[in-house]
């Protein structure tokens, strides 16, 4: 446990300064590595993921599970695991204020971890900051959604659990308000004088998805429990705009890692998964825009084309080319008893 808090504390160090989200720099994702040797993000197991629907298995629920609940007894395999309901696990009390501070990176909240944990598995995760990625970096089936809310969480022995809200652009979110009308300047902190509520950043429904995956930022270790809330709150453009002018390069996003052969489990009373839903919505939305704007800019393609014709064969039809006339032929009059040589000299 002290060993790895120690290379979490070293490569945080070193990189503070050295590394970024700029995919044509040397201090971009790829490069992360290269940074320090203590930082493991070429590793297996990393995170964020891609998940879609072929490797997502939907777990019994654990309806035993509660705050208090101990470890099992004997390890589970991952297939045969079955999942807790978030609602019975989690427990988060308010704050009455609290420090917004923005690193160079991202925005962070620090929080008073005796104020709020997850009981996952037995194990006491306290939650002891969250910050936010835009675009999210967990993906469905390929799409990003506009927003990420990471709430990283440790056990007393250093294990991590993180919990992922995920924001979809629609109306105000009413919990980000106070935090964007704080945000402080780059390197700089903001005390917020206002009530903090994590369930006001939860969606009603708790359904998750679970797998094993890393840290997302350097040093990337792991491993870690992801859990990743299935359902999606809102934010409107506006509040994605304002996280997007106070970050460098406007996004703070890693890309998406190789699953090295991962599932990913579903908690969930529903017999599909939610959010994948939600996004392919989203999809066929934007092709239907696609279509119709494909097909107007086509109609409109042929209607000026039958215009342009239409104008240039009315503009030839104004011009009548007039037609040669008969000329009479004229055949050379002999005169009698005259010999015809003598009248073609004459013609010629």
């Amino acid at each position: 446990g002290s060993f790895v808090l120690s290379l979490l504390l070293l490569c945080s160090l070193a990189q503070e300064d050295g590394w970024n989200y700029d995919d044509s720099s040397q201090e971009g994702p790829a490069y992360w590595d290269h940074v320090d040797p203590h930082c493991g993000c070429q590793g297996s197991v990393q995170a964020p993921i891609n998940i879609a629907a072929n490797i997502v298995i939907e777990a019994p629920t654990d309806t035993n599970a509660d705050t208090n609940s101990l470890p099992p007894s004997d390890p589970e395999p991952f297939h045969a695991m079955s999942l807790p309901l978030l609602s019975r696990i989690s427990d988060y009390q308010s704050l009455s204020q609290y420090t917004v501070h923005h690193n160079g990176v991202e925005l962070l909240v620090p929080f008073n971890s005796s104020k709020g944990f997850i009981n996952f598995k037995g194990t006491k995760f306290y939650l002891t900051q969250f910050h936010f990625h835009t675009p999210s970096e967990n993906q469905f089936d390929y799409v990003s959604l506009d927003l990420e809310m990471h709430l990283v969480h440790k056990s007393a022995d250093n294990r991590i659990l993180v919990l992922a809200v995920l924001f979809l652009r629609g109306e105000e979110n009413q919990a980000l308000k106070p935090i964007w009308n704080q945000i402080p300047h780059k390197n700089s902190s903001t005390i917020v004088p206002a009530t903090l509520n994590i369930s006001d950043f939860l969606p009603a429904d708790l359904s998750y998805f679970y797998f094993k995956g890393s840290l997302t930022t350097p040093p990337c270790s792991g491993p870690v429990d992801w859990l990743v809330l299935s359902h999606p709150v809102t934010v409107s453009d506006a509040q994605i705009q304002m996280y997007r002018s106070v970050i460098p390069l406007g996004h703070d996003n890693r890309p998406v890692q190789r699953l090295d052969g991962r599932d990913v489990l579903l908690q969930g009373t529903s017999g599909f998964v939610p959010l994948l839903e939600t996004v392919s919505h989203q999809q066929l939305k934007w092709l239907r825009i696609a279509l119709i704007a494909v097909c107007s800019f086509f109609a409109a393609f042929v209607f000026f084309a039958a215009l342009i014709f239409h104008r240039i064969k009315k503009e030839r039809g104004s011009f009548h080319m007039p037609l040669p006339t008969a000329q009479p032929l004229l055949i050379p009059q002999f005169a009698e008893g005259q010999p015809a040589a003598s009248n073609y000299n004459q013609i010629v």
